[in-house]
């Protein structure tokens, strides 16, 4: 009796889980279908569906539901792991289990809204096995501004790591815009920011932070004051390996080309949800190579950044 209720609450999270993702898809469609000039790819059918989703684009959505069920499984597992005894881990002690390859930025991830370190771990371990050093920021309380959350980034990476070590700043979602925030006002001087990519995040802002709570969901809507004082920071304030991964198929980010980040390098994907970006390997194989830019940038010398004018 008790194996087959665990069974039911189960199945019932199951298809709770997916009934929320295929209407984020659904409120995704309606901004998509309510533009002006949109014209409907079958326009006078007797379907009930506007367009006849293809095997894509269901094995998308299957995708991005089970991705964020182990996203779930993660962030719980990062919860757990804080009433483990912490040891605090910096560059100088050894925080990876191989050595960086020579000059190579340590890498600095960020979660998004709501999001703990454990949503990071499989591409923090991603990032290891390629012999690369990486740390996890958590935000914290999404009540805060995210000018806190990126002042609380420059001085989390001002004492976790050695005075003179460059960084290279990865943010999914929210966490992107946190980076981009600390790179272009929040940088410690002592810690060189060589690198700066963010992936499905909201630059433009997206209509779902009404769905949100706290001052960091208020600060993605567009047109809010923290996104209009951003927009107005000069590309120089950002190191010259910066780039934006998005998708077309992002559920959260809308309208989907929000995603993208004026002035940098545009990196997109298809058929890749929110939730699975950080977990996609495709996503990785664009941001290994912008890691070994910013390596050849810092340089064995270690000279400082170049700035593009």
């Amino acid at each position: 009796m008790m194996s087959a209720c665990c069974w039911l609450v189960a199945a019932g999270c199951l298809f709770f889980g997916f009934s929320i993702r295929c209407t984020c898809y659904l409120i995704r469609w309606l901004e998509i279908s309510n533009r002006p000039g949109y014209v409907p790819a079958r326009e006078g059918s007797a379907a009930w569906l506007p367009v006849r989703p293809s095997a894509a684009a269901c094995r998308a959505v299957l995708l991005e539901s089970l991705s964020s069920y182990l996203l779930l499984v993660l962030w719980l597992a990062g919860l757990l792991s804080r009433c483990r005894p912490s040891r605090r881990r910096t560059v100088a002690a050894g925080g990876a289990a191989q050595p960086r390859p020579a000059a190579a930025p340590v890498v600095v991830l960020v979660p998004g809204y709501l999001m703990n370190r454990g949503t990071m771990w499989v591409l923090r371990w991603r990032l290891r096995r390629d012999g690369y050093q990486a740390v996890i920021f958590e935000p914290g309380s999404a009540r805060r501004p995210l000018a806190e959350h990126a002042r609380r980034l420059g001085e989390f990476i001002a004492a976790a790591l050695p005075a003179g070590t460059p960084v290279f700043l990865v943010g999914h979602s929210m966490g992107g815009i946190i980076c981009r925030a600390c790179a272009a006002d929040y940088a410690p001087p002592s810690h060189p920011v060589h690198g700066l990519c963010t992936i499905g995040s909201p630059h433009g802002g997206t209509i779902m932070w009404s769905f949100g709570l706290g001052q960091s969901a208020r600060d993605l809507r567009p047109g809010s004051a923290f996104l209009h004082r951003l927009e107005n920071r000069p590309r120089t304030c950002y190191p010259v390996v910066a780039a934006a991964i998005f998708s077309d198929f992002d559920e959260l980010v809308i309208p989907n080309e929000n995603a993208r980040f004026p002035g940098v390098d545009a990196l997109p994907v298809s058929m890749v949800g929110h939730f699975m970006l950080v977990l996609d390997a495709g996503v990785y194989r664009r941001l290994r190579p912008l890691l070994a830019r910013a390596a050849a940038d810092f340089g064995a010398a270690g000279r400082p950044p170049q700035q593009r004018t």
